[in-house]
């Protein structure tokens, strides 16, 4: 996989996260973030970290890991 597609999906990811951490319901936030971890094609732990680092108003995509 190129660079650029995985700084693609670093970048979908932290662009979303931040929503996801206003979703008050843990099992409906987990539920949208596997359904984004499959849609970008990533892993859900790393969508999850991007969420706890939005909900500690760190940068998301700092969270997600890019080569």
């Amino acid at each position: 996989m190129s660079d650029q597609i995985i700084a693609e999906q670093a970048d979908a990811v932290a662009a979303v996260a931040p929503l996801l951490a206003l979703v008050p319901s843990g099992v409906e936030r987990t539920g949208f973030a596997q359904r984004l971890a499959l849609t970008v094609g990533t892993e859900v732990r790393h969508v999850e970290a991007a969420i706890r680092a939005a909900e500690r108003g760190e940068d998301a995509r700092d969270a997600v890991p890019i080569p």
